[in-house]
């Protein structure tokens, strides 16, 4: 059994590796909160804590955080690739959401969080993110939808909009400016 769950952690941490195109990822908890199965509540929900160096930047005093590297790898979609012929097929209507708590630390003040705020919504789907400071914490809650599993291709402007709406948040950073007396 306790090989059984080292296993288990070696694959969590791989899978959030390639999530996040982190590399140098440490993970410290990992909790299923809902697996999905029940007809009440159908969503796969977890809860991870890891640590990383990889998004953070010293830039003089301060510190250059990749906060929107946080969520899943985002798609890019490539000039060559905005014109479509064809009509698109997903395998099912899905959502992604991801709920971020960072907390700022002790002697520092945070630039760059209205900069997080988007809301791009269209019959196809859609991409939000909310960002709000509470007591010394930045939350973040983003959601990317796509509402059917079926698109005729004169949708797939729509969905160029989220999906870079998406990819443009994942490249989002906030800044944690040191306070000077």
């Amino acid at each position: 059994m306790a090989n059984r769950e080292e296993k288990r952690e070696e694959r969590i941490e791989a899978s959030l590796k390639s999530e996040t195109n982190i590399e140098e990822l440490e993970l410290k908890s990992f909790n299923i909160l809902n697996s999905g199965r029940e007809m009440e509540s159908p969503y796969f929900e977890y809860e991870a804590s890891y640590s990383t160096k990889e998004f953070i930047k010293k830039v003089g005093p301060n510190y250059l955080i990749a906060i929107g590297r946080l969520i899943d790898q985002q798609i890019l979609i490539e000039k060559d690739e905005e014109e479509r012929n064809y009509d698109i097929y997903m395998p099912y209507a899905r959502s992604f959401n991801h709920k971020i708590e960072f907390e700022i630390p002790a002697g520092y003040t945070i630039d760059g969080v209205d900069d997080l705020n988007f809301v791009v919504e269209h019959s196809s789907g859609g991409f939000v993110s909310k960002a709000t400071l509470i007591n010394g914490k930045l939350f973040i809650e983003t959601k990317k939808y796509y509402a059917h599993n079926y698109e005729k291709k004169e949708q797939w402007t729509e969905m160029l909009d989220f999906l870079g709406a998406a990819h443009d948040f994942s490249q989002k950073s906030i800044l944690l400016k040191k306070i000077t007396e």
